[in-house]
Order: C-alpha cells, then structure tokens, then sequence
C-alpha cells in the first residue's frame, strides 16, 4: 500500500517539474524575443505596446458600430476641435440652419479630410463670406465606411455640395485594432473579425503577438479586383443620394505623397482604377497626380512629416490647389 502514495507522489513531481521547465522555457523566449527581435507591429501596421492607455483613448473618441466597424463618439455640445457632433461632422462655427446665400461644403473621406489642411488650403481659395466648411473626416476610414458612413450622418446637415477626398489606398480596409462593444479587443476588418483577443497578453507577450499574427496572415485576403469591385459599388451609391437630393458631388482623387520614382506598381494601379472607376460612373472629378509632381519637382514640403505618404502639408495642399485653379481644373475653384 505505501507504494502507491509514493508512485502518486512521483507523478505529482514530475508534472511540477514539466510545468516549471515549460514556465521557465516560456520565459527564456519571451525575454530573447524582447531583447533581439521584439514584434511592435502586427498586420495593422499600429503599435500597441501601451494598449491600456491606446484602448482608453479610443473608448474616449470611437465606438465601436455593427456595420462600420467602429465610429467616432458623438459630442452633443462639441466644444473641442476634434469633437464630432450628431450629425457626424467634426465641430464648426456654423448654425445647423442654413442660411441665404450660403453654399454648405461637405467634405468626406479619411484622415487627409479629418486633419483639415486639405479644407483649408481649399477655404483660403474661396473664402467664408459664401461658403460653409464642413470636416465628416474619419481616420482609416475605406470608401465603403464613408459612404454608409454619409448615408446615416452626414446626409442629415443637408450640404449643397459634397466633395469626396478618395485617397489612392482607399480601395484597402484598413483593419483596426479596437475594444468591441462588450468590451473585448478585436480587429475590426469587415467579415473577417478575429474575436476575443486579450488585452493584457497583447500588451505584453511576444509570444501571443506572433500567434494573433498568424491567425491574421491566415485570414483570406482582400483582392485588388474585389476592393476596386467594392469601391465602384460605394461610389455608385454616393452618386445615387446626391442626385436623389439634387446635390453635386465632386470626387477629388490624391496621390501617394511621393516623387514619382518612388511610386511603386500598387500604387499606379490604384490611381488607374480610380480614374476608370470616375469616368465610368460619370463622376466629377480632379486628379492631383501632376499637382503634386510639380510641387515635389520645386522642392516643395509636400508632406505634412518627413516620410509621410499619406497626408499633405498646408503648404503642399495650398500650391496642389492653386495649381489646379490656375489650369481650370476644379470647376468649384473656379466658380
């Protein structure tokens, strides 16, 4: 009889010993993976090594939403410059209530719209005295966000013009990390979520990095052909309301904000599409592509930081529309 306490005795050891050795095996990896090669950047391409305070800085300005993915919160008295009230818009100086004489200017589109400096490089060109501006700018937003995004929102301020900023990446979703609406952390990547991730191994396991990494490279990727196919479908709903209000709507395609040797073989295609896209569609539109070529040629800040492909400077958003007024290519610049 004594032999089996012993033999239990030893079991009991050896499962001890395993579950030590691996805790301690765990360990060794995770501190060589921070020291020689720490994983800060998942697919999203966004850090997050400080989630608490990102997750709480996002609680503060999104929320999350079933079919956006994620919206800003909106403020009923918007105070702040980066406040959004209810309507979508990001807050202003103008009544809700139109007034005679006054054409409303809404703009739609990503973080380019949402920064602002393409609004006022085009506020400086045609001044506040007959025209409102209004910023419904969503950082990482793709055309299919915005446009659902118009059509429950923004729609409601009634514009008398919308002018959709389409960025040349804007045929990719961007996927977002974000807290859910009961609060678990996920990507937000239209029909392809990966739920239930842990805030505080996320935080701060390379282990745990590299299997949500792999879970994601797993996902089945967006085609450009079904981007641009999605793409063509939101624009072609975004023509329908603004016709079905009798509201114009111009489409003003940026470029990467690159010297032309720099684009590489995505990003031509992308802005190909785009112009078939518009010219199939009927749209009004604007390229900047030879804008932003001159600029860069005069030695120019074009970008609003030192490597920043995305968004323009004031100064590069100011000379890209001045050269537009100058050859006549935006009606709406030359009134």
């Amino acid at each position: 009889m004594a032999r089996e306490p012993r033999r239990f005795r030893r079991w009991v050891l050896r499962i001890l010993l395993l579950l030590v050795s691996f805790t301690i095996a765990v360990l060794l990896v995770e501190g060589a993976l921070h020291v020689l090669w720490p994983l800060d950047n998942v697919i999203p391409g966004q850090e997050y090594d400080n989630w608490r305070t990102l997750s709480e800085r996002l609680k503060k300005r999104f929320v999350a939403d079933d079919e956006l993915g994620y919206r800003p919160v909106f403020v009923s008295a918007p105070k702040e410059p980066f406040d959004y009230g209810e309507h979508g818009t990001l807050q202003n100086p103008h009544p809700l209530e139109k007034r005679d004489g006054v054409q409303r200017l809404l703009f739609i589109g990503d973080s380019v719209v949402f920064r602002g400096k393409f609004i006022a490089a085009v506020r400086e060109i045609l001044g506040d005295a007959e025209y409102e501006y209004w910023n419904a700018g969503v950082e990482g937003y793709s055309t299919l966000q915005e446009v659902a995004y118009y059509r429950r929102f923004n729609r409601r301020i009634k514009p008398d013009r919308v002018i959709l900023v389409f960025h040349n990446n804007d045929f990719r979703v961007t996927p977002v990390l974000f807290p859910d609406k009961d609060g678990n952390l996920t990507f937000i990547y239209p029909d392809r979520p990966v739920n239930d991730l842990n805030p505080w191994l996320f935080a701060n396991s390379q282990i745990y990095r590299r299997v949500v990494n792999m879970r994601l490279s797993r996902l089945p990727k967006y085609t450009f052909e079904e981007n641009a196919r999605d793409a063509r479908r939101a624009l072609e709903a975004l023509a329908a309301l603004c016709e079905a209000d009798g509201v114009p709507l111009d489409v003003v395609l940026l470029p990467m904000f690159l010297p032309y040797g720099e684009w590489g073989e995505e990003y031509h295609r992308s802005r190909n599409e785009s112009l078939k896209i518009f010219g199939e569609l009927g749209l009004e539109h604007v390229d900047l592509y030879d804008a932003v070529g001159r600029a860069f040629d005069a030695g120019l800040a074009v970008q609003e930081s030192p490597g920043d492909r995305l968004h323009p400077s004031l100064e590069g958003a100011r000379v890209m529309l001045q050269d537009i007024k100058v050859r006549g290519g935006w009606k709406l610049l030359g009134r």
